[in-house]
């Protein structure tokens, strides 16, 4: 199973403030039979990432496991891991100004069966999407995730890019988050 790399300070800052409000405060809300899913969105100049936490309530875990160990060996392997990132995948669509977009898995972090047995365990897989440079200008991307929609609650943000030449200037959600669509500008290469 891949580790998560090194992130810059500021997004593994903002990041861990943001995870420790969701499990903190609302850790009592968090439903026993929903699947808590969390998508951080970050847009560069010619790629965009999506960061997305999974988080299954505890009534939901034992069979998350028997989903994720297909060989029923007790652990999750690299490739049973990489199996269920390519199934959340499919699940999820992303358009870069209405012109859709591959996401690769790049990286993916599963728990022990034990921690996630607690309902408190943590899955997390890294997407990257990456085309060539936009134009400088107003651009949109529209995010979706059908993936366990029927027992599954939805978080989805901007994260601050690390590109000086991107500015978000508008976030927009239905209701249950379900779907999301980021306004941005690209500012012209100095």
């Amino acid at each position: 199973m891949s580790r998560l790399g090194l992130m810059p300070a500021r997004r593994l800052v903002f990041l861990a403030t943001i995870l420790a409000g969701v499990l903190t405060g609302p850790l009592l809300g968090h439903r026993l039979d929903e699947y808590l899913q969390t998508t951080f969105i970050t847009v560069e100049p010619n790629q965009v990432d999506l960061d997305l936490t999974l988080t299954p309530g505890i009534n939901l875990a034992a069979g998350l496991f028997a989903t994720l160990d297909r060989d029923q060996d007790g652990t999750v392997s690299a490739r049973e891991a990489d199996t269920y990132a390519r199934e959340v995948s499919a699940a999820l669509s992303l358009e870069v100004d209405d012109t859709p977009r591959s996401l690769k898995v790049i990286q993916h972090h599963f728990p022990s069966r034990e921690d996630l047995l607690t309902g408190r365990a943590l899955l997390r897989i890294r997407f990257r999407a990456e085309f060539p440079p936009l134009a400088p200008g107003d651009h949109h991307l529209t995010f979706r995730n059908s993936y366990q929609t029927n027992v599954s609650v939805y978080l989805v943000n901007a994260v601050l890019p690390e590109s000086k030449s991107v500015e978000i200037t508008r976030q927009t959600r239905d209701l249950q988050q379900l779907q999301s669509r980021i306004d941005f500008r690209l500012a012209a290469a100095p």
